[in-house]
């Protein structure tokens, strides 16, 4: 057993070299935007003699999205896209939540004692109520549905063979399946949603404890004008391939995502 797990330990380590190196451009722009992040958190460290509640439960989501981000990200990398989709999916849940709080610190003590009354659809029709217009909502249910694996189905069926009496053999794979051909547009997806993070929900986090919020506003600019390129660069190199080289390219980039929106958002 040892002798055959450190084969697939060689396996996996240079599976995921090679998967940093073909996504380059895209892990260098997931690093940018994981250290203005970071930053966000940067003032709450801060010591401070009566404690916000309210921004305490924020930091907490904060600190969750972080790690939902580097989750799908390591996924990816490893060839793992439909895995991934389930901690992007928690993003979007962590997303609606800091902007609710940021709002209503009563709401984010009532979420610690009953996480379970605030449930994605219930924070994004408050938000509505209160005319805050949540675009990572409008993801929520399509990656629920592309990541869940109640929906995916645990086994799938990866060859089938059919012997001369009739039979036919089938080889099942348990879990999530390797599928590199989806990997570019579920990370490009990735990288978007980060996006909408930060000139939304991060950003009010963040300029709520920052007096001085230019020098990361001018960061986070470049970092927007980095991410339109890199859309122009995947969509168009995907128009001029066969769909099977990325299963989900067209479905999932273009006007159900509505990423035109997303380039467009301003930092609010």
């Amino acid at each position: 057993m040892g002798k055959r797990y450190d084969g697939i330990k060689k396996f996996e380590d240079s599976l995921f070299n090679e998967m940093k190196s073909r996504f380059s451009k895209e892990c260098l722009l997931f690093e940018e935007m994981s250290e203005l992040i970071l930053d966000v958190s940067e003032p709450y460290t801060r010591y401070r003699e009566v404690e916000d509640e309210g921004k305490t439960v924020c930091v907490l989501l904060h600190t969750r999205m972080f790690n939902d981000f580097e989750a799908s990200k390591l996924l990816l990398l490893y060839g793992f896209p439909e895995p991934a989709r389930m901690p992007i999916r928690d993003s979007i849940e962590c997303m609606l939540l800091i902007r609710l709080f940021l709002n209503d610190a009563t709401r984010a003590r009532r979420w610690v004692n009953n996480c379970a009354q605030y449930s994605p659809g219930d924070v994004n029709a408050e938000l509505t109520r209160q005319e805050v217009y949540a675009i990572e909502y409008e993801w929520y249910g399509l990656f629920s549905h592309l990541g869940h694996t109640n929906m995916l189905a645990s086994a799938t069926c990866l060859n089938e063979t059919l012997f001369d009496d009739g039979s036919v053999f089938r080889t099942f794979c348990y879990g999530g399946r390797r599928d590199e051909r989806v990997v570019p547009s579920t990370f490009l997806q990735l990288l978007l949603l980060m996006y909408v993070a930060l000139t939304g929900p991060l950003f009010q986090m963040y300029k709520a404890e920052e007096a001085q919020t230019l020098p990361w506003t001018e960061k986070l600019k470049a970092v927007g004008n980095k991410l339109h390129d890199l859309v122009s660069e995947t969509t168009k190199a995907s128009d001029g391939e066969s769909i099977d080289t990325d299963i989900k390219m067209q479905n999932l980039i273009g006007k159900k995502l509505k990423i035109d929106n997303i380039l467009r958002l301003d930092i609010q």
